[in-house]
């Protein structure tokens, strides 16, 4: 049994990572040992939560349990030869990097590393996180071998392409919604060289100028960087291949006071954006992996520059033919609510590994929008208008999608939901995102 009653656990405030979608739900963080007995023991509605950095409502459930997996941080087992690692769910991006310093693992290196090292692999397998890297390696599940889930009736299951592979199909990408992922068993990469060259290219006129530079600078790194908030839609591509060359020394970590007003708002993003312009369009840089795939972890909490409304994040993918049109759309929509930005990438055919998995073959712009009246209003207008592109949309940042634009883009929902419903009869395990989008409506 639990240590403390679950009904004697007090509620608290939560939201997603932008500060958007507060709710109070009471927290427990877990052990291995604790997790059948919590799961059992609880009566009411439940959810797994990993390292908090999804930016929507999909790992808390407003009124019920929130099952925190960071009192689960064990690297259990690791085969060198073979690049295979067995941890924890609480296993963060950054604690296996550091992990991999060690001689003998010098040779591998993470396959996706997400955008922030902050990220569990927990939270990574369940949302099927992707990176700048996904015409060359795919999506964090295409690596996952095996998983051990905790499912609604208390027992732990391991799941596999070769066992329970219905389970493992519906975990991966399925929001935390199969069960609490106790441990994951990842295959790494070899990596190639100790460091990363990085550098980028001006883009003029983003609108004619973005798509043809991921052909004419092929790198295992893309992406391109869109100014949306100024009159003049520009941008920077990034591009990064393996060097031997020797990296610059890491950067500082940046400590900045928490602003009482919105640093970053319609106001200050076109001026800010100039000097990004100015000061990217010509990088030439040797740097670690790490820093290049997680720049902005150098700046903790930087999310509140953009004030106690926090921001909108909004990730649609279309298919490569529809990628100018996509574009369009998303510029339009910036003239009708205020936007800072969008970053583009370029996903490859890879199959998706996972039944709600976002990464497909195409373009996928994700956009930050100030928080403001009316904000709501434009981006539904424009998911409708996706949607006839044949856009998918990424559920770890959705906090505006309706249950109606759900059943339009995901062509393996049902598939998932009978999947779900054999696992999960009384619908247990929910969200607040599953709740909003009835991803389980039985």
């Amino acid at each position: 049994m639990t240590s403390v009653p679950l009904s004697m656990v007090p509620e608290q405030p939560i939201a997603g990572w932008s500060g958007r979608c507060p709710a109070r739900t009471r927290v427990l963080p877990l052990t291995d040992s604790t997790l059948p007995a919590s799961a059992a023991e609880s009566a009411t509605l439940w959810i797994p939560r990993g390292g908090g950095n999804s930016f929507s409502d999909c790992a808390y459930i407003s009124k019920g349990l929130t099952f925190s997996s960071q009192g689960m941080d064990r690297i259990l087992e690791v085969d060198p030869d073979r690049g295979l690692v067995l941890c924890e769910a609480g296993v963060t991006n950054q604690d296996l990097f550091e992990f991999l310093e060690r001689p003998e693992l010098q040779a591998w290196t993470l396959p996706i590393p997400g955008g922030t090292g902050h990220v569990t692999v927990g939270g990574a397998s369940a949302g099927d996180i992707h990176g700048k890297n996904h015409p060359a390696q795919g999506s964090y599940g295409n690596h996952v071998q095996a998983m051990q889930v905790l499912t609604a009736s208390g027992h732990k299951v391991w799941c596999s392409e070769d066992e329970n592979r219905d389970l493992f199909r519906a975990t991966l990408g399925g929001m935390g919604l199969t069960g609490f992922i106790c441990k994951v068993r990842l295959q790494l990469v070899p990596l190639p060289a100790p460091a990363l060259h990085v550098q980028t290219r001006p883009i003029p006129d983003a609108m004619t100028g973005t798509f043809r530079l991921f052909d004419e600078e092929p790198a295992e790194l893309q992406m391109a960087w869109i100014d949306l908030a100024s009159r003049r839609t520009r941008g920077v591509f990034h591009f990064s291949r393996p060097t031997a060359r020797p990296p610059r020394p890491p950067r500082r970590i940046l400590r900045l006071p928490i602003p009482r007003i919105a640093f970053l708002n319609p106001w200050t993003a076109p001026w800010i954006n100039r000097v990004i312009y100015r000061l990217h369009s010509h990088l030439d840089l040797v740097v670690r992996p790490r820093e290049a795939h997680h720049p902005l972890d150098a700046i903790p909490e930087f999310q509140k520059a953009y004030g106690p409304r926090g921001f909108v994040e909004y990730q649609f993918l279309v298919p490569l033919e529809q990628a100018e049109r996509g574009l369009q759309s998303l510029v339009e929509a910036a003239r009708k609510a205020p936007a800072f930005h969008c970053v583009v990438k370029r996903f490859g055919p890879h199959p998706p590994a996972g039944l709600l998995s976002f990464a497909r073959e195409g373009f996928t712009f994700t956009a930050l929008f100030a928080a403001r009246s009316g904000v709501f209003d434009v981006l539904d207008e424009l998911t409708e208008s996706l949607i006839s592109m044949g856009a998918n949309f990424n559920l770890t940042k959705d906090i505006c999608m309706r249950s109606r634009h759900l059943e339009k883009t995901q062509v393996h929902l049902e598939e998932w939901r009978q999947i779900v419903r054999r696992w999960d009869p009384e619908g247990r395990i929910q969200s607040n995102l599953s709740r909003r989008l009835r991803l389980k409506p039985w």
